[in-house]
């Protein structure tokens, strides 16, 4: 009986190493395959049996979950949950974005940002971000959630906000993500509830080491898969759109033509030339005068002189 306890306890450690790199493995090929969805995810490393009596313990403590089907009963027993055949997620799962823009009246920008905000209110929903710009080419865009139920009629009441210039809905269908994610999160909640099964009845410390580093790994997973799952619950959830309001330029000042640009370079020019000799008259009179003085004693004293 010891022999065969010593010789049954690395098979059954063999075995949840099997399973452990089988469901790793085939997480990082349906990432492979997928390409966009979910986080890479490695094999986590595997139990080596202890040498000598360690081991024999943990055969006794591990012994009792029976032979072959040691996995497939923890998942239903360990885990609490009942065995599932269909699939846990019904119908269509889409993201669905859109964005519209619109023509609205310069004095009407600010009505009609305040109106989108309001649209998001009534359906449900909750502005993201809104931005508005002033000047010549004034505009402004609100970023709003909506439930997916309303998104539809959040963009026709959108639309109504202005003269509709450009419209654009997408949706991606994330329903197949969605049901590989939960498969492979049962999986490794199975190897979970293994590991956990095993670090009850560890039976010496090296044995309790090496069961908690693989159970780590295993959950540091399940981790990242429930995060995966929130986020795209999220998105599918709620819709996105974008409303983008224009106003146009506004009205460039009148410019006046060539000809009326010239007339008035001319004149400015004419009135400079005479701003100019008026001023110059100021200095240039008064020595003129002096001058016809000076002249006019000379020649009265001329005779006197010759004489």
């Amino acid at each position: 009986m010891y022999r065969m306890r010593r010789k049954l306890v690395p098979a059954l450690l063999a075995m949840v190493v099997v399973l452990i790199g089988a469901c790793a493995g085939s997480d990082q090929g349906d990432d492979a395959g997928r390409g966009d969805g979910g986080t890479a995810e490695s094999a986590p490393r595997a139990i080596q049996p202890a040498a000598g009596g360690e081991s024999e313990d943990m055969g006794d403590a591990y012994g009792s979950e029976g032979g072959a089907g040691t996995g497939e009963a923890l998942d239903d027993e360990a885990t609490g949950r009942k065995p599932s055949a269909a699939l846990g997620r019904v119908g269509p799962s889409v993201i669905k974005t859109g964005d519209v823009e619109l023509r609205v009246k310069r004095n009407g920008l600010q009505d009609a940002i305040q109106e989108a905000i309001a649209i998001s209110g009534r359906h449900g929903g909750f502005v993201l971000s809104t931005t508005s710009e002033v000047g010549r080419f004034a505009g402004g865009t609100v970023t709003i959630r909506v439930p997916s139920a309303k998104f539809e009629q959040a963009m026709a009441d959108l639309e109504g906000l202005g003269r509709l210039k450009n419209q654009h809905v997408s949706g991606q269908d994330v329903g197949q993500e969605f049901v590989d994610l939960e498969a492979r999160l049962r999986n490794w909640r199975t190897q979970e509830a293994v590991l956990l099964r095993l670090m009850d009845r560890a039976a010496s410390v090296q044995d309790t080491i090496r069961v908690q580093s693989e159970l780590s790994s295993v959950q540091l997973q399940i981790e990242r898969i429930r995060g995966r799952l929130a986020y795209l619950e999220d998105q599918t959830s709620f819709g996105t759109i974008t409303a983008s309001f224009t106003t146009g330029a506004a009205p460039a000042p009148d410019t006046p033509n060539q000809f009326l640009r010239a007339w008035r370079q001319a004149v400015d020019i004419m009135l400079a030339i005479a701003t100019g000799f008026v001023t110059s008259m100021g200095v240039i009179l008064p020595l003129s005068i002096l001058l016809l003085l000076i002249w006019l004693i000379i020649r009265q004293l001329r005779p006197r002189l010759s004489s």
